[in-house]
């Protein structure tokens, strides 16, 4: 889910935790489906309890870490990236709630809206070839403003747009703006933050799922009593404002604290190892079921009879479930077990989840909260494979750009294709099953591709003893 993500790599050693890259509908009738009651104080109270132990996994990931007090200095970069992490999913993950709205203002066919999430994941692919050259260009902490910058700016514009093809040219916007950013942000911790890394890639990761979460949430209520699509899109802009001004207040880029250190050196790019295509295929294949739950999972509970306040709810849920498992899924896989076997374990809950939602709707809420424990505890152990399977340390970011682009690229298929098959069928149970397909796709390429001794843990051992010679 994970809820929301990023795109970036692993900012250190093999030890460092990877960072952790939606017909204007009034309520259901009165004889319409019944459905389970999802209430704002149990969401709230299911928020409370994972807020408790995200910080209870972060005080851990600092004690691990050392002792020694931060300095303000990287106190104040933590901050930062926490602030500007919030503004990276809010225009992705809370256009699925708005959908059902937009559908009906606009007029367009569930294909045409299914774009409104494909064109920022697949720009998240194909941007992410450009992010270093950008970074060197203008300096990581420059390039990181203007990024979010042009999140807030084609998303206020996107929110006045009169007709949807303007909507999904400015759609294009955001995306490159969101893809610029996220592999950017592991370069800050490494020179701001080298002696904390994971504690710091934690913080930008929570802030990530944390912005997915409440946008989740919060995107039908701020739609107003009207149900007017345009003031959520431009409340997340403000967001997005927020984010970068407090970014270039606490960070001073081409401050004193600025050095050419900042200025990445673009990675060699593996485009002829297979073993890059395979981690790409098995980021893709998780991806895809990610981004059509967040595209597409509160218009499939809208069309059983649920409220959109109520079905972006389920959405929050999701979310906040995939927020605890993507802290709680690395802690726990730093402790026993192998690489394969963690993946195969989140892609099992997953695949479950997915049933659920297609054969169970009167589960609604158990089943959203398994799929969200396998989506969000899966997409941090993907991104440890880079760092599992380079060979050399150097060879890192050339790995994890080949699975960010190959993965977002494929992922980016999802939304469109479920709201094509909607179209064609008038339901969506033919795309959930496909979904379902492609949760068995990936359990069988966590077991074929991931190497069995990979990151294997035996009790008292603190050390990866990862097999790297064997695999794709």
């Amino acid at each position: 889910m994970a809820s929301g993500r990023t795109g970036a790599g692993s900012t250190a050693g093999p030890t460092t935790r990877p960072t952790a890259d939606l017909q204007r509908l009034e309520s259901p009738e009165p004889d319409g489906p019944a459905r389970p009651a999802l209430t704002f104080a149990q969401w709230r109270g299911d928020a409370r309890r994972s807020t408790s132990i995200v910080a209870t996994l972060g005080r851990q990931s600092f004690e691990q870490e050392g002792n020694a007090v931060p300095s303000s200095s990287a106190i104040r970069t933590a901050i930062a990236l926490f602030l500007v992490a919030l503004a990276l999913r809010p225009q992705v993950v809370g256009i699925g709630p708005l959908l059902p709205l937009i559908q009906g203002d606009l007029g367009i066919s569930h294909g045409v809206g299914g774009l409104l999430g494909t064109i920022p994941v697949l720009c998240m692919g194909v941007f992410a070839l450009v992010a270093p050259w950008l970074g060197r260009l203008l300096g990581t902490e420059r390039a990181i403003a203007a990024g979010v910058a042009a999140i807030g700016l084609f998303g206020f514009l996107r929110g006045v747009a009169p007709d949807p093809l303007t909507i999904l040219v400015l759609t294009v916007g955001v995306g490159g703006g969101i893809a610029v950013v996220g592999p950017l942000l592991p370069i800050v911790v490494r020179h701001r933050a080298p002696a904390r890394a994971a504690l710091a890639s934690g913080v930008y990761a929570g802030g990530i799922v944390l912005g997915a979460t409440l946008s989740g949430a919060l995107a039908v209520p701020l739609a107003g009593p009207d149900r007017e699509w345009r003031l959520t899109l431009a409340a997340f802009s403000a967001v997005a404002v927020g984010s970068v001004t407090a970014w270039l207040v606490l960070e001073r880029p081409g401050g004193p604290e600025a050095d050419a250190g900042d200025r990445p050196v673009a990675p060699r790019l593996p485009w002829g190892r297979p073993r890059a295509w395979a981690v790409a295929f098995v980021f893709g294949a998780q991806s895809v079921l990610f981004y059509a739950a967040v595209s597409w999972l509160p218009t499939i509970y809208v069309e059983r009879g649920w409220s959109p306040a109520d079905a972006g709810l389920l959405l929050a849920l999701m979310n906040a479930t995939g927020l605890v498992a993507t802290f709680g899924g690395p802690a726990l896989a730093e402790r026993f077990g192998s690489r394969r076997g963690h993946l195969l374990a989140a892609a099992a809950f997953a695949l479950v989840g997915l049933l659920g939602v297609t054969t169970a709707p009167a589960l609604a809420v158990p089943v959203v909260v398994v799929l969200g424990i396998g989506l969000g505890s899966i997409f941090p152990l993907v991104l440890a494979l880079p760092v599992d399977l380079a060979e050399r340390r150097e060879d890192v970011g050339g790995l994890a750009a080949i699975m960010l682009f190959g993965g977002y690229v494929i992922s980016s298929v999802a939304p469109v294709a479920l709201g094509l098959i909607r179209d064609a069928t008038g339901g969506f149970e033919l795309g959930l099953w496909l979904l379902i397909g492609t949760a068995v796709v990936l359990l069988g390429a966590c077991w074929w591709f991931v190497p069995a001794g990979l990151g294997r843990r035996v009790p008292g051992d603190r050390h990866r003893a990862a097999d790297t010679t064997a695999g794709a």
